[in-house]
């Protein structure tokens, strides 16, 4: 047993060293971090919320309210999450009282949304690492180091560095929006890749500026997040995906992202099916993107990365980098570099560009 305690220690001190280190790479200089545009309020109020949920204490509707305003979770609720969702699982996770009802939930919930539940039972096991976490985040630059990491599949513009940031506890996963949300367990779990993965989500934002209108449809929602996690993914993932004996603590999920990006020619000739059908068929247009929607997995990631790659390897990054703000021109780019490649290498027909072309037209001035 004792034996067992020591691996585990050892463990948890080797991954708290390893994530000082990654952020000590970018100490403070003549700016403090807490002169950027960083929100901890989120972070902070969830603390307070379930130190009284474990105590069994039931808080007030202020008490849920005041945490939902803050910046992170409000962007949240505001594009993706209900209130109630988040609410029943946190209390869940954290009310001795629901110690069975949480045992029946973890068994229940499958897919996506099964991820988050776990993520609160994490979080009130690892209250200290919270903490401490959140006091480094406060006494390193971490911004300016991944700010130029994102520049690097940026126009050659200047960029905002005081980008709206905002640390909360939601589940293991981040978001580009503005602001920019970040868990901070999920933030911690990225060990030596942070400041990359910092990087990732910066990039969305920045990108976003440029296309901004990306929610209004299943295709415009899908060729929108193909390109921009595409080329996002070069940051980070680029980073691990030559170099499998990065990133230990994500075996499982680097797994599912090879398979994935495996099947992307499979997937890239079913896209071009559909597009074919969306010109031939304007008028199912919100079917065949539904379809898009079902057929591309982990919301663009692999099939993008895919993508970007080939564009790269054929053309060069400069293409990429110049239509940031335009995803069809992602598409148009695609299909010029794997023509050029020739072979086996899944392309779109002329009909199916016809088609990214015709609503480039309606969004793009």
């Amino acid at each position: 047993m004792k034996q067992i305690h020591l691996v585990c220690f050892l463990s948890v001190f080797l991954a708290v060293l390893i994530f000082s280190t990654s952020l000590k790479a970018h100490p403070i200089e003549d700016k403090n971090i807490m002169d950027f545009n960083i929100d901890f309020s989120g972070v902070e109020k969830f603390l307070e919320l379930t130190a009284l949920l474990e105590k069994d204490q039931e808080p007030t509707q202020e008490q849920w309210d005041d945490m939902f305003d803050t910046p992170g979770y409000k962007i949240l609720i505001l594009r993706e999450f209900n209130k109630n969702f988040l609410i029943e699982r946190i209390k869940l996770a954290f009310m001795p009282s629901n110690e069975e009802a949480l045992k029946v939930k973890l068994k229940e919930e499958k897919g996506f949304w099964a991820k988050f539940l776990p993520h609160f039972v994490r979080a009130k096991n690892q209250r200290k690492l919270i903490e401490e976490q959140v006091a480094r985040f406060k006494s390193v630059d971490f911004i300016r180091a991944a700010v130029d990491e994102a520049r690097e599949f940026l126009p050659d513009v200047s960029l905002d560095e005081n980008l709206p940031l905002s640390f909360v506890i939601f589940g293991p996963d981040s978001r580009g929006y503005a602001p920019v949300v970040v868990d901070v367990l999920y933030a911690y779990d990225q060990g030596d890749l942070f400041i990359s993965f910092m990087a990732h989500e910066f990039h969305h934002y920045y990108r976003n500026q440029y296309f901004p209108f990306a929610q209004d449809q299943p295709f415009i929602w899908m060729i929108d997040q193909i390109q921009g996690e595409g080329i996002a993914d070069q940051i980070n993932i680029g980073k691990w995906f030559h170099d499998k004996n990065l990133y230990p603590k994500f075996a499982k999920r680097k797994k599912g992202y090879l398979e994935w990006y495996a099947k992307s020619p499979e997937i890239i000739r079913k896209m071009g099916h559909l597009f074919e059908s969306a010109y031939d068929h304007p008028e199912k247009k919100m079917e065949y993107g539904q379809q898009l929607r079902a057929i591309v997995p982990l919301s663009g990631h692999p099939t993008g990365f895919y993508m970007a790659n080939l564009i790269i390897e054929q053309l060069g990054k400069e293409p990429l980098v110049k239509d940031i703000g335009n995803p069809f021109a992602f598409f148009r780019l695609y299909k010029q570099a794997a023509d050029k490649k020739g072979g086996k290498t899944p392309t779109f027909s002329d009909k199916a560009i016809g088609f990214i072309r015709s609503l480039e037209k309606r969004y793009i001035r």
